[in-house]
């Protein structure tokens, strides 16, 4: 809450303090003034009816309908003002979570698109060793038929010339 709302609030609190202290007094001078009327019968007095205060307890209840109709109409304005501060916190977090999700979904795409870059680049480096072991293969074979057939040479010259090495 702004502090504004916070102000009205403890205007409005204040007012009432003071519009329950007002009301007090008036219930007050009607009770006094209910008990003179009837400490009057009690004695005797004359013309009860004129001195019966029902002018100003109406008076007193049109003064606490007011005040209750103040206070209504505060608190629906209040009511209203906290209705449009949740409806604008609701849609700026609607905004907000909608740029995180934007935000995110577009990393997400980022790192997929990277790692399928990742994935090929592998895949073109896996297929060139594999081809470099086919044919490092293929050398060990042809040279180990080399050896064999050098050996093989060797030891032809080693009968013909008749020597042993």
């Amino acid at each position: 809450m702004d502090a504004y709302g916070k102000i009205q609030f403890r205007n409005t609190d204040l007012n009432q303090i003071s519009d329950n202290h007002e009301r007090q007094r008036e219930d007050q001078k009607f009770q006094d003034s209910m008990n003179a009327y009837q400490v009057e019968e009690a004695v005797g007095g004359s013309s009860p009816a004129r001195k019966l205060p029902v002018k100003q307890h109406i008076s007193v209840l049109q003064k606490e309908l007011d005040t209750m109709r103040k206070e209504i109409h505060t608190n629906r304005k209040i009511i209203q003002e906290t209705t449009n501060s949740l409806n604008q916190i609701e849609n700026s977090s609607r905004e907000s979570c909608s740029e995180v999700v934007k935000y995110i979904s577009t990393e997400l795409d980022q790192l997929g698109d990277d790692l399928s870059k990742v994935i090929n680049v592998e895949k073109q480096e896996t297929a060139f060793l594999r081809n470099q072991i086919v044919e490092l293969n293929q050398d060990k074979v042809k040279l180990q038929q080399n050896t064999v057939l050098l050996n093989t040479r060797v030891e032809d010259v080693e009968q013909t010339v008749g020597i042993d090495l």
